[in-house]
C-alpha cells in the first residue's frame, strides 16, 4: 500500500504539471474537426432480403492544452458485500483519485451508500474529503438508485463553467427500488435522469474474481448507466482498481466534444433490424430508419456503435450507400461553439441469389431443334437469356422464379451445356444432349472368320466419340472413332458361323441395328490330299511325302491312331514322315492334326506289305584261296546277300562260324585238315539259303623235308 501511494504521488505531480498549462489566448471557436467518423459494413455483399452489420466508428481528438473544469461526485458503495478487503481497496483508490486531481480547476464531493445515503458537498478541501473517506465501513444493502439521486441533487448547483461528473463504484446488484420499479430499472432510470441533466457518468463494476463480465448482472447494469462504453470499467476482485481511477482522473476535463448527437439515417432500400443495436452504450433511439445516439462528452477515444440493416425484399438489387448524406454528428467544441460533421457512408452490394437449375426436361433433344424444354430451378429473374452451348434458345418464356420454358435451337450432335443467365449476369448451368439416330451407308467387309479379327470399315453419319459396335451378341473390343461419319471396328470371336446383326450404339443412347449385315464363316482347316509312296513294308521306316493345305510346323501325322516319327515341315502344303512298324499287312488311314485341333483324314491312303524274301548268298571270290593243313588261315569271302549269323561249310563236312563284316563280305578261320586237297566252300545264311563255290580252297601238302647229308 505504501508503494502504491508513492506511485500515486509521482503520477499526481505529472498530472498537475500537465494540467497547469492553460490556453494562452482567450477561448474562441475551435478550428477543424475534433470529431470524425467512418462507416463499415460486413459483409459488403449480400443477397436480396439479407442482412449486413453496420459499424460506425467515431474518433475524438481533444484540443491541445485545453482543460475544462469538472465538478466530480464519487459514489462509493459501502454495502456489506464490499467486505473489508474491497472496502479498503475502494477507499485507497478514491483517495488516490483525489490526490491526482487538479483542484485549481476541479472540485470533488462524496456520496457513500448502503441502505442509507451519506454525502459531502463539492469542495477543493482534499484533506477533509479524504478524512471522510477513511470513516467509511461496509454494511447494509445496495441502494444504488437513491445514491445516484443524491449525487444528481448535489451536482444541480455545479459551477456554470464546469462539467458535472459522477464516478460510481459498486460491487453488487442494486437492491433499492422506487417509483414503482424494480431495483434494476429504478437504478437505470436514476442514471438516465442524471445524464439527461447533463452529467457525465462513469461506472466501475467491482466484480468477484471468478465472475463472467458478459453475464454479470451488476456489470450489465453499470454498462447501461455509463455515458458511453468508454466511460464504463470493471475489475475482477480488486486488482487494478487504482489504475482505473487513475485513468479516469487523467482524462477529467479533457474532451474532444460535448453534447454529442450522432444521427445515422439508413438508406430507404434497407430497414433497421430490431434489437441489433441493444448492446451499444448508449443505446440509440430508433425512429423509422433513423438511429440517434446522444451523450454528453467524447474523450480521446474511438467509440464504436453497431447495428444491422436488412435489405427490403421489394427493392431491386444494386449498389447502395448504407446511410444517406443526412447522417451527421452535431456537437459543441471546448469553446461551446456548435459543430457538425457529415458521416461518410459505406456501400453495400446487394445481389440477387444466383440462379440454380435443378431439372431440364427433357434432358436431350434432336439436333434439328424446335423442341420445347422446361427449365426448373430457383432464383430465376424475368427476361433471362438461355443458351445451348454457343447457340441461343428461341422463344424464352419466363413463367416464374422457378420455371422458364424455351425452344431448342439447331445444334450439332453431342453433349453440351444449357446456360440460364439472369439480367444481373449471374448464371446457372446444366447438362443437355443433342441427338440424332446414327446412319450407316456402308459396312465392309461383310464377312469374316468365326475366329474374329475382321476389321470392319463403317461409313455413315451421326457417330459419337465413345460409340460401341456389337456384332451379333458380342461387342467389339476394338472400336476406333475417326469422325461422325467414319469408324473402324474389329469383329469379336464367335463359336458358330452364320449371319448376324450389326448394332451401332452411341453413348447418348441412340442406336442403329443393321439386320444380317455380317456373315461369320467357318475357319479354313488343314486338308490332306495325297501320300507318296502309298505303300511300304510292315517293318516301317518308309519315308512318305504328304501334300495338302494349311500344314504348319506343329502338324502331327498318324497312321490310323499310331503317330509317325521324324515329321519334317517343308511348307504349308508339304510335310514328310517315317512310317511306323505295323503288325500285319493291311491298308490304313493317314491323318494330319494341327495344334489348333483341326485335322484332315485321307482314308485308305497307305498299304502295309510283307517284305520280299531275302536273296540266297552268292560267293564271288576267296582270299587267300589256299592254306596249310594245320589250319588257322584267315580267309576273306566276298560276294553279296550275306547275313549276320551265316555259317561256313568246308569240304561239305566241316562247319565254322562266319565273322559278318557286311552283306558283301564275311571271314572265317580255316580248320586243320587231314590231307592235302582242294575243297568246296559254302556260305549258309540263317534262313538256310546257301551258295557253294566249288574247288575254291586248297589245303597245301606239308613242305618236303630236305634229303639228309653226310658230313665227314
Amino acid at each position: 500500500m505504501i508503494k502504491l501511494r508513492k506511485l500515486l504521488i509521482v503520477l499526481l505531480m505529472l498530472f498537475v504539471s500537465a494540467n497547469l498549462v492553460v490556453p494562452l489566448t482567450p477561448i474562441e471557436s475551435a478550428v477543424g474537426d475534433y470529431v470524425t467518423a467512418s462507416t463499415k459494413v460486413n459483409p459488403t455483399e449480400i443477397l436480396v432480403g439479407d442482412e449486413t452489420e453496420v459499424t460506425l466508428n467515431i474518433k475524438g481528438t481533444p484540443p491541445v492544452n485545453v482543460v475544462k473544469p469538472n465538478d466530480v461526485i464519487l459514489i462509493i458503495d459501502r454495502s456489506g458485500s464490499m467486505g473489508t478487503e474491497k472496502m479498503n481497496a475502494a477507499k485507497d483508490s478514491a483517495k488516490g483519485f483525489i490526490d491526482l486531481m487538479d483542484f485549481t480547476k476541479h472540485r470533488v464531493g462524496i456520496v457513500d451508500y448502503s441502505d442509507t445515503i451519506s454525502s459531502t458537498e463539492l469542495t477543493t478541501d482534499t484533506q477533509s474529503v479524504k478524512a471522510y473517506i477513511d470513516t467509511l465501513r461496509a454494511s447494509g444493502q445496495t441502494n444504488t438508485g437513491d445514491a445516484i439521486q443524491r449525487a444528481t441533487e448535489l451536482l444541480a448547483t455545479h459551477r456554470t463553467d464546469a462539467q458535472p461528473v459522477i464516478v460510481l463504484l459498486t460491487d453488487g446488484e442494486a437492491t433499492g427500488t422506487g417509483d414503482g420499479l424494480n431495483a434494476f430499472d429504478y437504478t437505470l432510470k436514476k442514471a438516465n435522469e442524471a445524464k439527461d441533466a447533463g452529467i457525465v457518468f462513469y461506472t466501475i463494476a467491482l466484480l468477484n474474481s471468478n465472475a463472467d463480465p458478459e453475464t454479470s448482472a451488476p456489470n450489465i447494469l453499470l454498462k447501461n448507466m455509463a455515458t458511453t462504453a468508454h466511460h464504463h470499467h470493471f475489475v475482477l476482485g480488486s486488482v487494478g482498481l487504482a489504475d482505473i481511477y487513475r485513468a479516469i482522473v487523467q482524462e477529467i476535463g479533457l474532451a474532444s466534444a460535448y453534447d454529442i448527437v450522432v444521427t445515422a439515417v439508413v438508406n430507404n432500400a434497407f430497414e433497421i433490424v430490431p434489437g441489433s443495436y441493444d448492446k451499444n452504450i448508449p443505446k440509440p433511439t430508433v425512429n423509422g430508419n433513423t438511429l440517434t445516439w446522444s451523450f454528453l462528452e467524447l474523450k480521446n477515444d474511438n467509440l464504436q456503435f453497431t447495428y444491422k440493416v436488412r435489405h427490403k425484399s421489394d427493392r431491386v438489387a444494386g449498389t447502395y450507400p448504407v446511410t444517406t448524406s443526412s447522417s451527421n454528428i452535431t456537437y459543441k467544441d471546448y469553446a461551446g461553439s456548435n459543430k457538425q460533421y457529415t458521416i461518410p457512408s459505406a456501400n453495400v452490394v446487394v445481389k440477387y441469389p444466383a440462379p440454380i437449375i435443378t431439372l431440364v426436361n427433357p434432358s436431350k433433344g434432336h439436333i434439328s431443334g424446335n423442341e420445347e424444354v422446361t427449365i426448373t430451378g430457383e432464383n430465376f429473374l424475368p427476361d433471362p437469356r438461355v443458351r445451348f452451348g454457343g447457340a441461343s434458345a428461341k422463344n424464352v418464356t419466363y413463367i416464374s422464379d422457378t420455371e422458364v420454358r424455351v425452344t431448342t435451337p439447331s445444334v450439332k450432335q453431342g453433349n453440351t451445356t444449357v446456360t440460364l443467365t439472369n439480367t444481373d449476369n449471374q448464371s446457372a448451368t446444366a447438362d443437355f444432349g443433342f441427338y440424332a439416330q446414327p446412319e450407316v451407308s456402308s459396312l465392309t467387309p461383310d464377312k469374316g472368320p468365326v475366329s474374329g479379327g475382321t476389321r470392319l470399315i463403317i461409313n455413315g453419319k451421326h457417330f459419337l466419340s465413345g460409340v460401341k459396335v456389337k456384332v451379333g451378341d458380342n461387342y467389339s473390343q476394338n472400336v476406333t472413332y475417326h469422325s461422325s461419319t467414319y469408324l473402324f471396328a474389329v469383329t469379336p470371336e464367335v463359336e458358330q458361323p452364320g449371319l448376324v446383326d450389326v448394332t451401332i450404339e452411341n453413348p447418348d443412347g441412340t442406336e442403329l441395328i443393321l439386320p444380317n449385315a455380317f456373315t461369320y464363316e467357318p475357319l479354313p482347316s488343314v486338308e490332306l490330299l495325297s501320300v507318296s509312296p502309298n505303300e511300304g513294308v510292315v517293318t516301317g521306316g518308309t519315308i512318305v511325302t504328304l501334300t495338302g493345305k494349311l500344314f504348319n510346323n506343329t502338324s502331327k501325322v498318324y497312321f490310323n491312331d499310331v503317330e509317325a516319327s521324324s515329321v519334317a515341315y517343308n511348307d504349308n502344303t508339304r510335310i514328310t514322315a517315317k512310317t511306323p512298324a505295323w503288325a500285319q499287312p493291311e491298308t490304313v488311314d493317314v491323318k494330319v492334326v494341327n495344334r489348333d485341333g483341326t485335322e484332315s483324314v485321307l482314308q485308305q491312303a497307305f498299304t502295309y506289305t510283307e517284305p520280299p524274301a531275302p536273296s540266297a548268298p552268292l560267293i564271288s571270290t576267296l582270299s587267300p584261296s589256299n592254306g596249310a593243313l594245320t589250319g588257322g588261315t584267315i580267309v576273306y569271302v566276298d560276294g553279296k546277300f550275306f547275313v549276320s549269323g551265316a555259317k561256313i561249310v568246308i569240304g561239305g563236312t566241316e562247319t565254322v562260324d562266319a565273322n559278318y563284316v557286311s552283306s558283301t563280305r564275311v571271314t572265317f578261320r580255316t580248320p586243320a585238315w587231314s590231307t592235302p586237297e582242294t575243297v568246296d566252300i559254302t556260305v549258309v545264311n540263317p534262313d538256310g539259303q546257301s551258295h557253294t563255290l566249288p574247288g575254291s580252297y586248297t589245303y597245301n601238302p606239308p613242305p618236303e623235308r630236305p634229303a639228309p647229308t653226310l658230313r665227314g
